[in-house]
């Protein structure tokens, strides 16, 4: 599963010589790249983009060079913006199937996901699990990457309070 396919990556970005950032590059720009495979993805199959999103959080926090090229300023705003947008309309999605009673509010099966280990963490409802992605990539942007994830949901400064 997909699962696997994260942990291949990891391995191999785990390499730490002079083809890293190049391996980096390879492995998430272009038309081939993991960033597009997931936009072409976002209608067909939405749980897996949310779920292969936080393995690419989760590779940034590991990778130096992951975060170096995906943190670039010729590249964050792109894949940031459409990644937070997605997220943002997933975790919607889901509370309003929640709220209607939908598949949306039911605990998925235990998915092993790179980067949770804990078996029992994932058997949460998928607009609780979409809501913390959001807020992890959030943050990742805002602490590590530097840029205000607000701007790319066109809102002016982001609250803590909220209405």
């Amino acid at each position: 599963g997909a699962c696997q396919y994260f942990q291949a990556l990891d391995a191999l970005l785990a390499v730490e010589d002079s083809l890293a950032a190049f391996r980096a590059e390879a492995l998430f720009a272009g038309e081939d790249g993991l960033v597009r495979m997931l936009q072409a993805k976002e209608e067909s199959a939405e749980r897996f983009v949310c779920i292969s999103l936080r393995s690419v959080m989760e590779l940034i926090n590991r990778h130096k060079a992951v975060k170096d090229f995906l943190g670039s300023d010729s590249v964050v705003d792109g894949w940031a913006a459409w990644a937070v947008t997605f997220l943002h309309r997933y975790e919607a999605k889901c509370r309003r199937q929640a709220a209607a009673g939908g598949g949306g509010a039911l605990a998925t099966a235990c998915i092993v996901i790179f980067g949770e280990e804990d078996c029992a963490d994932q058997e949460i409802p998928l607009h609780l699990r979409a809501d913390a992605y959001l807020e992890q990539l959030k943050t990742l942007l805002r602490e590590e990457l530097g840029r205000d994830p607000a701007l790319y949901l066109g809102e002016e400064e982001e609250g803590e309070g909220g209405e």
